[in-house]
């Protein structure tokens, strides 16, 4: 059977978030888990976010992904899920894949940000 356009063939009812748009699915699982485990992944890496106590970043992160839906990214080559959140406040952003994360605080901000939902 032709299929014209393949994703139609693996989301016949289009409920799969298309690169760039919000998906409901980021907010999936324990966040408040995946907080402290992004927030610790960040603690080797020595990186903080202005403004926000060190103990206050895994809440600040949980705070991040339930407050809106993260944007769909590319997958991975290994097909993990990866969904990135902007606080224009702090200037961070934060990067969900799957059960893991990281966050950051680009040199070029906002335009870092969406370069990186267009790759």
């Amino acid at each position: 059977m032709y299929v014209r356009n393949p994703h139609l063939w693996i989301d016949p009812l289009g409920l799969k978030a298309c690169i760039g748009q919000a998906d409901p699915a980021s907010q999936a699982g324990d966040l408040s888990m995946l907080a402290d485990k992004i927030a610790a992944h960040g603690d080797i890496n020595r990186r903080g976010i202005p403004g926000v106590q060190d103990l206050d970043v895994p809440e600040y992160l949980e705070d991040m992904m339930t407050a809106k839906p993260g944007i769909k990214m590319r997958d991975t080559p290994s097909g993990t899920p990866r969904w990135a959140w902007w606080d224009d406040w702090t200037g961070a952003m934060l990067i969900r894949e799957g059960s893991n994360g990281t966050f950051m605080q680009p040199s070029d901000g906002h335009s870092y940000y969406m370069r990186q939902l267009q790759e």
